[in-house]
């Protein structure tokens, strides 16, 4: 597998856990509350730091 074609790669995979972080984020919310929020937002930053 050629460098460019592993980025891409890692690039679509980053994106893909972010929507499923901000999925699960919303699910936590409705389910959870405040607590759901908190767990929410603690692994906000986490996924944005992933993503760039």
């Amino acid at each position: 597998m050629r460098s460019p074609d592993l980025i891409q790669v890692v690039r679509r995979l980053q994106k893909a856990f972010c929507r499923l972080n901000l999925a699960a984020g919303n699910l936590l919310l409705r389910l959870g509350g405040c607590c759901g929020w908190c767990h929410a937002r603690a692994l906000g930053p986490v996924a944005a730091l992933q993503w760039g």
